[in-house]
């Protein structure tokens, strides 16, 4: 159970950290693709290996990168409408 929170918080720290310190914000298809591969990816994981530990970080990766997804949208959309 706590190997979910774990990678969760993981997950959502490194998605941030990269689109911080590498300018992803200026390139919208970048974050995007790198958003949705961590998301499929842990969807994967998440699916096929219910139950396992690798399934527990699969968990983490695809809730995650999920809510990072939401997040990124959203500031975006806010940004765009104060500019």
């Amino acid at each position: 159970m706590i190997m979910k929170y774990i990678s969760f918080c993981v997950t959502l720290a490194l998605h941030f950290w990269a689109a911080k310190t590498l300018k992803l914000l200026d390139r919208f298809d970048t974050v995007m693709a790198i958003f949705l591969l961590v998301l499929l990816v842990g969807g994967a994981l998440n699916f096929l290996e219910k139950g396992s530990m690798v399934g527990k970080i699969g968990w983490g990766l695809f809730y995650g990168s999920l809510t990072a997804f939401i997040l990124v949208v959203i500031f975006l959309i806010w940004l765009s409408q104060n500019l």
